[in-house]
């Protein structure tokens, strides 16, 4: 979740995509992490980018729609 978040993946889409494929691949995994809930508390204090959360949900989606 850090590097799904980081500067680097909000700076550069290809990054960005990698590590989304990685959260979406392993995410059972990836929500149990405290990384995962770290991330999530930074969210609601200060917010995040909302373009990756909504990415992120998104391909989330897809994936459970198959």
């Amino acid at each position: 979740m850090y590097e799904l978040y980081s500067d680097i993946a909000s700076k550069y889409s290809d990054v960005r995509d990698v590590a989304l494929c990685y959260a979406v691949k392993y995410w059972k995994d990836v929500v149990k992490t405290s990384g995962y809930k770290e991330v999530m508390e930074k969210g609601r204090d200060e917010g995040l980018d909302g373009v990756t959360g909504l990415l992120l949900s998104e391909k989330l989606m897809e994936r459970w729609a198959k």
